[in-house]
């Protein structure tokens, strides 16, 4: 009797991923999604369509803290430091500064916001490695815990944090612009809705309720909660399916 072949071309092996979020990218080139998931002190990328390992990253000094992506760079942060990668295993560019591991990464167009556990907010030009803005947030008010740039509002991110709190922060100024009451639980992810004008935005909260809110209107549409922990992550479906997924570590 003959093998099965269902997994035939599939030739994922040991140690996939630890507990960084893996990062998904779309190549045109390739024509093929892509998923980047940390191994320790490396990094591994695999093609979708059959989970083939194409690439192992360089060692990095120590564990990988962060991971991030966009169409030209994988983005990793160990020991304080922050590099960026072409093709999965090419060094790019080196980014110093932190003097605290990094656990938050987000590339911003031509720039790259990264937040460490001591919620130091710094923002960096991806081409010349120079640190354009710096703010340092007290953490024992405002501790950084999720970043997100709704891609309707210009130069702006939202920043949750450990104690509840959600800021509309402005990069050119560097001022917080906006600030919304909170819902007395930790906000732990940020995603955008696919609503058509960029307003809507999922709020993960540490209690397990997930928030639709209205950024504009400072306005919650609906809410919904999760019977198993904190929310880790909110990701929707944009092909036109009404459907959103949330994590959580149970």
């Amino acid at each position: 009797m003959s093998q099965s072949k269902i997994f035939h071309k599939n030739r994922a092996l040991g140690y996939v991923s630890d507990h960084i979020p893996l990062v998904t990218r779309f190549i045109e080139r390739r024509k093929e999604n892509l998923i980047v998931t940390s191994v320790g002190r490396a990094f591994h990328t695999y093609g979708c369509e059959h989970f083939t390992l194409l690439s192992v990253s360089g060692t990095h000094p120590g564990n990988i803290t962060a991971l991030a992506g966009d169409n030209y760079h994988v983005y990793t942060a160990s020991e304080g430091q922050i590099f960026a990668w072409r093709r999965g295993n090419e060094l790019k560019h080196t980014y110093k500064g932190h003097e605290s591991p990094i656990h938050l990464l987000l590339p911003f167009g031509p720039h790259l916001i990264s937040v460490d556990e001591d919620s130091v907010l710094k923002v960096w030009e991806i081409q010349s490695e120079i640190q354009v803005r710096e703010r340092i947030f007290c953490k024992n008010v405002d501790k950084i815990t999720t970043i997100c740039h709704p891609a309707t509002y210009i130069n702006k991110i939202v920043i949750g944090t450990e104690q509840g709190h959600l800021h509309l922060w402005n990069l050119n100024t560097e001022k917080i612009i906006y600030t919304f009451n909170g819902w007395k639980s930790p906000v732990t992810a940020l995603a955008q809705a696919p609503d058509g004008e960029g307003n809507i935005l999922a709020i993960g909260l540490g209690d397990g309720r997930i928030k639709l809110h209205n950024l504009k209107t400072d306005c919650t549409l609906f809410e919904l909660v999760q019977d198993y922990g904190h929310v880790t992550s909110i990701s929707f479906r944009k092909d036109g399916a009404p459907i959103m997924a949330t994590g959580s570590t149970q």
